[in-house]
């Protein structure tokens, strides 16, 4: 496809459906794969609003794909998790998140205690 100095609408139309077509094909699809495969910058992508569900959905096959594949053991464990948590994924919830589990659950035991008296 080249690069295009002006994106038309009818360009990133085209591009969004490239993006669609490239997730359905590839079992494990990838931006820098779409973009190496198509002569296309990475910041194309990023920087067009038209593109960005195209985007959403090949990231959510790929999370879906690797998620099932790590599970099941077709894919290495390793870079599954690596992999995984490039895309947001964490092995334990926040600080934050930990404080508000843990005040929760001492609001939960006081009433309980308060309900034995």
């Amino acid at each position: 496809m080249g690069r295009p100095k002006k994106w038309t609408d009818e360009k990133l139309e085209e591009l969004s459906l490239m993006v669609r077509d490239y997730t359905d094909k590839e079992t494990i699809p990838t931006i820098a794969g779409f973009c190496y495969k198509n002569d296309i910058r990475k910041q194309v992508l990023y920087e067009h609003e038209p593109l960005l569900d195209s985007i959403k959905r090949m990231m959510e096959k790929k999370e879906h794909v690797l998620e099932v594949g790590g599970l099941t053991g077709e894919y290495d464990k390793t870079m599954v998790i690596f992999s995984l948590k490039q895309m947001g994924w964490r092995d334990k919830p926040k600080d934050d998140e930990d404080d508000n589990l843990q005040e929760a659950f001492k609001a939960i035991a006081d009433k309980l205690l308060d309900g034995n008296k």
